[in-house]
């Protein structure tokens, strides 16, 4: 095996360890939508309580991103998406143990601010390791890693919580999340590839001062909205609006992420075929934005056209999201902080989901 060979071996090795990392991180951060039918019919929480801890989480990983977005240019990556890993894991564990209101809070506050050190820097490591050509397939790749996670939330929880308690949504990704943080520092350390990156000077500003970058933060508010309002409290949506068991209404949700990754498929799709990359986020938000309506037109007449319009939805803003947080960072030098300053915006917009919920509950 020549030299060339054993680097882009080390190079795949790598981008699994990545892959795997963000769907565990993202195991660790929908359980919540998953546990929270179960955390309300519990009789502990208040509902409005559950609409802060959502709230919490988005803002506080919206002004991480900002932050860790600009640093994963700049530091030394191992070490860094270690520290993000294995303090979400013991948010998530913590959170598993706790019915006091000020800790739920704080504890999925800080979640939100530890996971926010993973998908720039991910992105960074794709930019750097993978040739120009690669890295759009790359970074599509690892955005499915999402839908995983949320494949492993919506399958495995949902089972684990019929015959134990929501509690356990929280301790088994607390716990795999930090058993895994601990792998990935040794094995960087084998690999020796993330710490030796070039690292890069940034600036918000000049990248705001971009016509194409200001106009995708005008679409991002919205988009984080949309996107993840659907998400959050899709299942606590159809909880509400029909009389069936839990697991039976879970497994009818499953759709949503499988459907998830088809969005996912379909912007890659597209935007192979129309050049204009720009055109086409636009396109699949709109078609999103109808899905959504119809979410609220057919209300209550069956679960499964319920389900079936939360999944077209979720899945074009998924497509959308896709494009925006992957591809386009992808194709710029400060692949870190524009992800972060993208996705800043996206959560700034997804934590205005919480206080909607309260308003309408």
């Amino acid at each position: 095996m020549t030299m060339t060979e054993k680097l882009e071996k080390k190079h795949i090795q790598l981008f699994i360890m990545c892959f795997v990392a963000y769907m565990l991180a993202y195991f660790g951060r929908v359980n919540l939508s998953v546990a929270l039918p179960s955390m309300e019919q519990s009789g502990i929480f208040d509902i409005s309580l559950l609409g802060y801890i959502g709230t919490a989480f988005f803002w506080i990983y919206a002004v991480g991103q900002l932050i860790n977005g600009k640093s994963g240019d700049k530091i030394r990556l191992d070490l860094f998406i270690f520290w993000g890993l294995l303090i979400s894991g013991l948010c998530n564990l913590l959170f598993g143990f706790t019915s006091i209101t000020f800790l739920l809070i704080a504890l999925w506050a800080l979640n939100g601010l530890f996971q926010s050190m993973l998908w720039g820097p991910f992105m960074r490591i794709i930019s750097r390791t993978f040739p120009e050509s690669k890295r759009k397939n790359a970074g599509l790749i690892m955005f499915l890693a999402c839908i995983l996670g949320y494949l492993l939330a919506y399958v495995g929880l949902s089972n684990l919580m019929a015959v134990t308690s929501f509690r356990y949504a929280f301790i088994l990704p607390g716990l795999l999340l930090m058993l895994y943080s601990f792998f990935w520092l040794f094995s960087n350390r084998k690999l020796d590839i993330v710490r030796h990156m070039e690292k890069s000077d940034t600036s918000y500003t000049a990248l705001l001062k971009q016509k194409s970058v200001f106009l995708l933060v005008l679409l991002c508010i919205p988009l984080g909205f949309f996107r993840e309002g659907v998400l959050l409290f899709g299942p606590l949506y159809l909880v509400k609006n029909f009389s069936l068991p839990f697991t039976q209404i879970m497994n009818q949700a499953i759709l949503i992420p499988i459907l998830n990754l088809s969005g996912v498929l379909i912007a890659k799709y597209v935007s192979d075929r129309i050049k204009n990359i720009y055109l086409v986020i636009g396109s699949l938000f709109t078609v999103g934005m109808i899905s959504f309506i119809a979410i609220f037109v057919t209300a209550g007449i069956s679960i499964t056209l319920s389900v079936i319009c939360i999944s077209f939805c979720s899945a074009c803003f998924y497509g959308t999201t896709s494009l925006v947080t992957s591809t386009i960072p992808l194709r710029h030098k400060l692949t870190s902080s524009l992800s972060g300053l993208l996705d800043f915006f996206i959560y700034f917009g997804a934590g205005l989901t919480g206080f909607f919920f309260l308003f309408i509950s």
